[in-house]
This record gives C-alpha cells, structure tokens and sequence, in this order.
C-alpha cells in the first residue's frame, strides 16, 4: 500500500517547468511548487503473498489495485511498465517474480 505524489502529474510538472526554462525563463525564478495530487495504491500481489486480506473498503477507496506483476523497462530509453507477460516487452521471459 502506498499513499503518495502522483507520479503522472509530477512528469507534467517537469515538462511545464522545463518548457519555461527554454523560453527563457531563470530556473532559480521559478516558484517551488508542492503536489497537489495524491494517489492511493494497493499492491493485492504482495498483500497475498504476506499472507494480508485487503478490506473491501480499502480497494473500492484505492486510486489503483495492482493485481500482476510488472516490470520497469528502460531499454527503450522511455519510462514504461510492460506486463510480465507481454512478449513484446524486451525483458520478456527475464524475470520471474
């Protein structure tokens, strides 16, 4: 279970804040902003091999139910999660969770 900054939105940050640098504006001029956004997730996987039962109430209140495993895949040089089964993804077959 994890409650935190929601990864999206802080990547849209990024993007919004080096767009300003580009244009000219000085990094140490621009404001320090604090997420506004939160995410709740639930990873069900791990909560079933520690041998946990998630309430109902908290899944339905989740932002997220991760239910697979997934795996981080940065050989394309992009962040992007693949399903451990996709054998499009090129760590296919290579980890075992």
């Amino acid at each position: 279970m994890s409650y935190g900054t929601s990864l999206n939105e802080a990547s849209r940050q990024v993007g919004v804040y080096t767009g300003r640098v580009l244009k000219g504006e000085k990094p140490g001029a621009l404001p320090v902003l604090q997420s506004a956004k939160f995410e709740f997730v639930i990873n069900l996987r791990a909560a079933k091999s520690l041998g946990l039962t998630v309430p109902e109430g908290l899944l339905n209140a989740a932002d997220e139910v991760i239910e697979e495993q997934r795996l981080f895949c940065c050989t394309a040089y992009v962040a992007c999660w693949h399903e451990a089964a996709d054998p499009g993804c090129p760590l296919f077959g290579r980890y075992r969770g």
